[in-house]
């Protein structure tokens, strides 16, 4: 009820009216019990969830497979290891400086699409002066998603169901990080 109120205010605000389809989904959402099965009975909840687990799983498959396969690279693996450690720190500032003053679903899209390009370049390329510069970038993008995710997923969903939806979401994650090669 309380939300339904804000929505309201804020679409005065704005000169608009709150449609009657986000009252009945809030609605709808609240009525039933804060568990899976009220994600799952509202439509566009339902689909948000998938997308944010299939995003999820690709990051944790990424996140966590990285590291993993750090001896393929031609490069020192203790100085890449370290590298990589390192790029944990920018990628949270990054991510902290853009929130902000972008749309957080063309953030982590960019981001996701940055670490896919680069596990696709770093797969061709031979030198491994360009293949730790690659890696390193894929990996500050991977990072930047993965923080940018959970921040986009607590943002998504009411108070009611968010521990349920980010605990789906943490599952999507490990599941990828557990078929990482």
């Amino acid at each position: 009820k309380m939300a339904l109120n804000t929505l309201a205010k804020m679409a005065t605000w704005n000169n608009k009216h709150l449609p009657q389809n986000v009252r009945k989904s809030i609605a709808a959402m609240h009525e039933k019990t804060n568990n899976l099965n009220s994600i799952l009975t509202v439509a566009w909840a339902r689909r948000i969830m998938l997308v944010l687990m299939a995003v999820g799983g690709g990051t944790g498959l990424v996140y966590f497979g990285m590291p993993l396969n750090i001896g393929n690279i031609k490069f020192n693996p203790y100085i890449n290891t370290s590298l990589n450690a390192l790029m944990e720190v920018p990628a949270i500032a990054a991510g902290t400086l853009l929130l902000p003053i972008t749309d957080r679903r063309l953030l982590v899209s960019v981001s996701s699409g940055i670490y896919a390009l680069c596990c696709i370049i770093c797969s061709f390329v031979s030198n491994g002066w360009i293949q730790i510069v690659v890696e390193l970038t894929g990996f500050l993008a991977v990072c930047m998603t993965f923080d940018l995710t959970y921040v986009f997923c607590l943002e998504l969903f009411a108070t009611e169901v968010r521990s349920v939806v980010v605990a789906m979401l943490r599952k999507a994650i490990m599941a990828g990080a557990a078929i990482a090669p």
